[in-house]
């Protein structure tokens, strides 16, 4: 039985830091996504793309992989929250499509109102009667 090949130890604690940043920037994103915050959100899931990106790459090049136990804890726990972010990111924007649906309706009333009442009245009719 072939045993898991040993990864260099050169970058190991830059790996281990970057995994670490990657979860505490999934934590972030769940604490945006709970207050709503979306223009946070935006940054953080921009910025988490490019640590992860980071960190994927080191990983190959050191040769860690899922066999390590600590990783692979690691990694399922993120893989976990990632999946809880994406499922309430889903909801959160069809609640805003139909919120955005609502706010044109009101919007094309609004117009409607206006254009009927915004135009020059019509007494001249009113006074030719009287």
């Amino acid at each position: 039985m072939a045993t898991p090949k040993r990864p260099r130890q050169t970058g190991v604690p830059l790996f281990w830091a970057l995994l670490t940043g990657v979860e505490r920037i999934t934590q972030l994103e769940r604490s945006a996504l709970e207050e709503k915050n979306y223009l946070v959100l935006e940054r953080l899931h921009l910025s988490k793309r490019a640590e992860f990106a980071r960190m994927h790459v080191l990983g190959e090049r050191l040769g860690l992989n899922r066999s390590l136990p600590e990783l692979r804890k690691r990694l399922e726990a993120l893989e976990h929250l990632e999946q809880a972010n994406l499922r309430d990111a889903q909801l959160a924007v069809a609640a805003l499509g139909e919120e955005l649906k609502g706010l044109a309706a009101e919007a094309q009333n609004l117009r409607s109102f206006r254009d009927a009442y915004a135009g020059e009245p019509n007494s001249s009719e009113f006074q030719a009667l009287g």
